[in-house]
C-alpha cells in the first residue's frame, strides 16, 4: 500500500497596519486599527498595555486607559 497526502507552502504574511485615535488625548483614548495585512489566515493583536489586551478581529479597536506609548 502506498498513501499520499497533499501539503501547502505559503509565503508568509506581510504584516502592516495603520492606526488612528478616535478621541483627543488625554486618556482614556480609543484607537481604532486597520488591518492592511497580506497573506494571512487569522490574526491575534496585543495591544501592548496589559498581557490580556488582546483581539482576534481583523482591524480591531482598542481602549488605552492611560497615555504612554505601546507596542502592538
Amino acid at each position: 500500500d502506498t498513501a499520499y497526502s497533499t501539503i501547502t507552502i505559503s509565503a508568509s504574511p506581510n504584516v502592516s497596519f495603520s492606526f488612528a485615535p478616535q478621541a483627543p488625548c488625554p486618556a482614556p483614548a480609543t484607537v481604532q486599527f486597520t488591518n492592511t495585512t497580506t497573506g494571512a489566515a487569522s490574526y491575534f493583536w496585543r495591544f501592548g498595555d496589559a498581557p490580556t489586551s488582546t483581539s482576534t478581529a481583523v482591524s480591531p479597536s482598542h481602549t488605552y486607559a492611560q497615555n504612554g506609548f505601546y507596542t502592538v
